[in-house]
């Protein structure tokens, strides 16, 4: 009986190391709820199964039975896929680029919070930073389109940064919904801060090149 027993928990020790924690605990539990019967099947003093205490082993094997049922169906924390970074994928640092762009970006997203993209001129000391877009979530990440960087004509070698913000689901809307001029839709959006709303999670430099075509 006592091999048993040692031969079991090295199976379990060994198990550790390829199982989930959960997997291991519930194995563990599985086997304190065999243990009466086992005894039973070992015991040497009595004879017959009918003399056994069937009521607490029955009871014991139920508990321990229900408890490693539900540690199976509990997720380990350490098997939890962690956050992964917010990065820019497209264009990638140092990329030169055309006046009309799609970027792209990956990483885990917060609930309730959205990616705010901003550009700024690396030309000039103190350059204002222009709010571009809201990006829209994708499956591996986050896109923006129709991105216009810079003035179009004259802006080739133009040196540029983009910078990705992550700001509360509210905040995003707000930034979104600011208008310039007097509202017309023929009027461009853009506008201009001296300040982020948040820390940058990323920022990539980019050049401009000579592809002045607008975003239609």
């Amino acid at each position: 009986m006592i091999t048993s027993l040692v031969v079991s928990l090295a199976a379990f020790a060994v198990a550790g190391g390829v199982l989930k924690q959960s997997q291991v605990l519930a194995s563990a539990l599985f086997f304190a709820a065999g243990l009466p019967w086992l005894l039973f099947a070992f015991s040497k003093k009595v004879k017959v199964w009918a003399a056994q205490p069937w009521v607490p082993a029955l009871l014991w094997t139920l508990a321990f039975a229900s408890a490693g049922v539900s540690m199976l169906d509990e997720p380990d924390q350490k098997d939890d896929p962690k956050p992964s970074p917010i990065k820019f994928v497209h264009p990638g640092g140092n990329d030169v680029i055309p006046h009309c762009n799609q970027i792209t970006g990956t990483g885990s997203i917060p609930s309730g919070h959205r990616i705010a993209l901003f550009d700024r001129s690396l030309s000039e000391a103190n350059a204002p930073y222009w709010f571009d877009q809201i990006a829209n979530p994708t499956d591996n990440g986050w896109r923006v389109d129709d991105v216009q960087i810079g003035e179009g004509e004259g802006d080739e070698g133009a040196a540029v940064e983009l910078i990705a913000v992550l700001l509360p689901e509210k905040t995003a809307q707000y930034l979104a919904s600011i208008q310039t001029g007097n509202g017309d839709a023929d009027v461009a959006t853009y506008w201009w801060a001296t300040h982020l709303p948040a820390e940058a999670v990323d920022r990539v430099k980019v050049t401009r090149n000579a592809d002045t075509k607008e975003c239609s």
